[in-house]
């Protein structure tokens, strides 16, 4: 695997823990997990400006998004039990297969 994808699921793996900590801190699970988000994100956001030294804004942004949706989705469905429609998961894998084609080489 490229650089590109460690530093994306590295990027997705903070994005998706800080998502699920602001969601514990919002069903009152301890006052501590907003400032963990909080840190979370901003780890997020330093492994994101690091790599736009090597990649383009756009790619990065990209990928980054679409790995946080995947994991996100992943959590609340099988962790949280909320349910999404068909059109839900069409769309979820749509996002998987956008992922591919933007690491294919040419």
């Amino acid at each position: 695997m490229s650089n590109l994808i460690y530093v994306t699921i590295i990027l997705g793996i903070f994005d998706t823990t800080a998502c699920l900590a602001a969601k514990f801190w919002a069903a009152g699970k301890g006052s501590w997990l907003f400032a963990f988000s909080v840190f979370c994100f901003a780890i997020a956001g330093v492994f994101f400006a690091y790599s736009l030294k090597f990649n383009p804004v756009a790619i990065i942004n990209v990928l980054w998004v679409a790995a946080s949706v995947v994991f996100v989705t992943l959590f609340g469905v099988f962790y949280f039990k909320e349910n999404i429609s068909v059109f839900q998961y069409l769309g979820l894998v749509l996002v998987v297969i956008g992922f591919v084609l933007i690491n294919l080489k040419n």
